[in-house]
């Protein structure tokens, strides 16, 4: 089935949650919201003529194409365009201990500051209304940059706050969001050119998906502390990967390790569209940064470590920010074979081979689907196997029958 309004985006569970929609049309058209299942979804108060016709070109739970950018990297089937691969962290050693993996992402927002390429960065940070909400903040230092640093295993709407960050001044930012979210904020840039233009840099990182802000309150119950006792929470950082920690009115810190926490109670709390996702390794941003895991037996070793991110320009703008903030002292990298990256990521390598599976299965059952351009989802399914093919495709079908 084609997907043919937002009311179907969300009833197909194809949303992302990333607020473009609210952002393009207006609070008074539709407004992001968390629904009972725990993550953010659009609610249609009125819709304007055309409403629908600019959204459908934009959301990622209807459109995603693979970029054409002149300016990308050589296109690798599984892991997108790629201009230069790198493994490192920042040399500040406050900002690789605090920061999530080695403080990559964070030391390049320092260094785009400090530098006065951009006037503040757009990023994801803990709501002023409590330490489980995230919004996103304006961080134009070094110490913002820090505060708003780390995971946030929790739904978020960035795109909305964006737009309205963006109507109040005419500075030039960066903004780091999730893959979806880079996505959607290309797809309306070429809507609009003054928000391709106001954005300087997009960065993002790799992404397992977004968990029910339901599974937080799973996790706190695990953690053993009253929600309503806690004043600060952090889902890891604080070393690499860093424990899941909540820390109660009194000072007493309750943790659990990020295998308990996310491989037991965030990862499979997924929202259904991250099932599906063409994309969780920030294709369509200059910079992405995720988790450069050492491995033990030939799977991923989650043992604490000195941290360590693997680094991908993918735009000719984004290996010249990486080159230039290693040659200023922000980083200290080395080269990366990108043989090695279905190793330490072995999720995001399955997750792009179960794409076409997963989406034939749907079609099959006669749902509404995204349209996916480019993502060499047949090619990458095909070099998985007909077994791999077949226990995605039954357990699609078996999950949706």
């Amino acid at each position: 089935m084609v997907v043919d309004s937002l009311a179907n985006v969300v009833e197909a569970n194809l949303c992302t949650g990333c607020g473009i929609c609210e952002a393009m049309s207006g609070r008074d058209q539709v407004r992001m919201e968390i629904d009972p299942a725990g993550f953010y979804r659009p609610r249609v108060l009125q819709a304007a003529p055309g409403f629908w016709q600019e959204i459908k070109e934009v959301c990622p739970g209807v459109v995603v194409k693979q970029d054409e950018n002149a300016d990308a990297g050589r296109l690798e089937r599984l892991w997108g365009p790629v201009q230069l691969a790198r493994v490192g962290y920042a040399t500040d050693e406050v900002v690789r201990w605090q920061a999530s993996s080695g403080g990559a992402l964070s030391a390049v927002l320092i260094y785009l500051l400090e530098t006065g390429q951009v006037e503040y960065v757009a990023h994801v940070g803990v709501g002023e209304s409590g330490p489980f909400l995230a919004t996103v903040h304006k961080s134009h230092t070094r110490a913002q940059v820090l505060k708003n640093a780390g995971s946030r295993y929790v739904p978020t709407a960035p795109l909305v706050s964006l737009a309205g960050l963006l109507r109040e001044d005419r500075a030039r930012v960066a903004f780091m969001g999730k893959p979806c979210d880079i996505a959607a904020l290309r797809a309306y840039g070429k809507l609009n050119p003054e928000v391709e233009q106001r954005i300087i840099f997009h960065l993002s990182f790799f992404c397992a998906g977004v968990p029910s802000m339901l599974a937080t309150d799973d996790l706190v119950r695990a953690l053993g502390v009253e929600r309503s006792q806690i004043r600060r929470f952090r889902y890891r950082g604080f070393g690499w990967p860093g424990r899941a920690t909540a820390i109660d009115l009194s000072g007493r810190e309750y943790s659990m390790s990020y295998e308990d926490s996310w491989g037991r109670i965030l990862g499979p709390r997924l929202q259904f569209r991250c099932k599906i996702c063409p994309d969780g390794i920030g294709e369509f941003a200059d910079l992405v940064c995720g988790d450069a895991w050492y491995t033990v037996d030939g799977h991923p070793s989650f043992e604490e470590r000195p941290g360590r991110s693997l680094i991908l320009a993918r735009t000719g703008k984004g290996r010249r920010l990486l080159e230039e903030a290693e040659s200023a002292g922000y980083l200290q990298t080395e080269r990366f074979d990108l043989g090695e990256l279905e190793v330490i990521q072995p999720y995001q390598k399955n997750r792009r081979q179960a794409i076409a599976p997963r989406l034939l299965a749907l079609r099959l059952l006669g749902r509404s689907v995204p349209r996916y351009e480019g993502f060499y989802l047949i090619r990458n399914a095909w070099d998985a196997g007909l077994r791999f093919f077949l226990r995605q495709f039954g357990g699609m079908v078996r999950r949706l029958a």
